[in-house]
This record gives C-alpha cells, structure tokens and sequence, in this order.
C-alpha cells in the first residue's frame, strides 16, 4: 500500500510492474538471477556506530 497526495496510480503500477521479473527469468532460476545487473549503487556494509543517534 502507498499513500501520497495527487499520486498518479496508474503511472506508478506502470513503473513498479516494469521490475517484476518475466516468466522466462522467473523460469531461469536463483543461479540466472544472481547474474542480473544491479542497477543499484555500491554501498558499505551498515556500520551501527555510524547510525548511532546522538
């Protein structure tokens, strides 16, 4: 569930349904997954005192 103010559902489905996985890739398997590009940033492992609140 998401909730905004003047969110345009349709275009959100649209762009959250571009992510999902086709069946040919859900087919594929974890191994054929785990070669995918990661369209992410690289990011350092989570540091707790990094995050510590003051």
């Amino acid at each position: 569930m998401l909730i905004g103010i003047d969110m345009d559902d349709a275009d959100l489905c649209l762009r959250l349904n571009a992510y999902l996985l086709t069946n040919d890739e859900m087919a594929a398997g974890l191994a054929a997954c785990m070669r995918f590009a990661d369209p992410f940033p690289a990011w350092d492992e989570f540091d707790p005192a990094h995050h510590a609140q003051a």
